[in-house]
């Protein structure tokens, strides 16, 4: 359940947006609403510690890839100097904020074993004496469908997969169906944050929230930010992801698919509502691309705001309207 804060949060930037018209006409998103959290918590060695700092702990290395080579006779510190082994089990060890470098052998000895359908941010997948590799969340549930932090090999990565391993039946060169699924037993979920507001434009699903601009001859540029990767000068990096974005047109950001990417609600004057879905992971790089999108509806031309937030608590993305006598309405 989300908690006052972030409701208190996603109304304010509601009724900011309704009052202003942020977001509607000129871009997928020209403000943020809020900051990413601190890069790394108070964990002791050890002891207990959130999902969200072992996935902070795990970037620290990945963001880092190109000084740490693979090395099962290596060491590399984390971000307070405590040196762990630059292999797969050692980056988890690490990630977990563990005293020790384990090995995908004695795993166990700190860890329980889970269904792979019960898999959370910071659990793994471990094959005992090969392998082991870090979840970092579902893409698509539905079809197994991850992303995974691995330090199989020379640089640390991020990649995606399915539990059966795809069509070769292999996940990070490994048989899936090898894999065993588990927690570990000091993970905690109590001082958890609340799931960020998914009308938020974090295109990229890496928890910062980009911008998508519109320019005047119909062209759509990403202006991504990652402010911990670009050495504090977010909105650096950007490129043209579209064309044929008309200005009569109406764009409303929201994650309406729930997968953690932001996507696009095209609003045309006749009413019509189009939907680009955004997975940038699944969609190569190329968000709002042409065959991922369908009509989802009509009659929207009754309404001179529309804002997209999850007004109703539940993790989806709803709709807020206002029609021209002032009335407010809910989808």
């Amino acid at each position: 359940m989300k908690s006052t804060a972030i409701r208190r949060l996603t109304s304010l930037a509601l009724g900011a947006a309704l009052a202003a018209g942020v977001g509607l006409t000129g871009g997928v998103a020209t403000v943020v609403t809020s900051a990413p959290e601190a890069a790394f918590a108070a964990s002791t060695v050890g002891g207990q510690i959130t999902p969200t700092e072992v996935l902070s702990r795990a970037k620290f290395w990945y963001d880092n890839r190109g000084s740490i080579p693979y090395n099962q006779g290596g060491y590399y510190p984390d971000q307070d100097g405590r040196n762990y082994r630059t292999d797969c089990s050692g980056f988890v060890s690490m990630a977990w904020h563990l005293s020790t470098s384990k090995t995908t052998h004695n795993m166990y000895t700190v860890s329980r074993q889970i269904s792979k359908n019960d898999l959370q941010p910071g659990d793994v997948l471990n094959i005992a004496s090969r392998h082991v590799i870090l979840f970092k969340r579902w893409i698509d549930k539905s079809t197994g469908t991850f992303e995974y932090y691995a330090f199989g090999s020379t640089p640390v990565k991020m990649a995606t997969e399915t539990l059966t391993g795809g069509s070769d039946g292999r996940i990070d060169s490994h048989p899936a169906s090898d894999y065993v699924a588990r927690r570990y037993n000091n993970i905690s979920t109590s001082s958890e944050p609340p799931t960020k507001d998914p009308g938020v434009a974090d295109v990229t699903g890496d928890g910062y929230h980009d911008l998508v601009a519109r320019k005047t001859d119909g062209t759509l540029w990403l202006y991504s930010n990652n402010i911990e990767r670009d050495n504090g000068v977010p909105y650096s990096d950007s490129r043209q992801i579209g064309s044929g974005w008309s200005s009569s047109d109406r764009i409303v950001n929201a994650d309406v698919t729930g997968d953690g990417f932001t996507d696009v609600l095209l609003v045309k004057p006749d009413g019509t509502m189009i939907l680009y879905s955004n997975n940038i992971v699944r969609d190569d790089g190329a968000p709002y691309s042409s065959p991922a999108s369908r009509q989802v509806g009509s009659g929207w031309n009754n309404f001179d705001r529309i804002v997209g937030a999850d007004v109703t608590g539940d993790g989806y993305t709803d709709l807020v309207a206002r029609k021209t006598d002032g009335t407010l309405w809910l989808y």
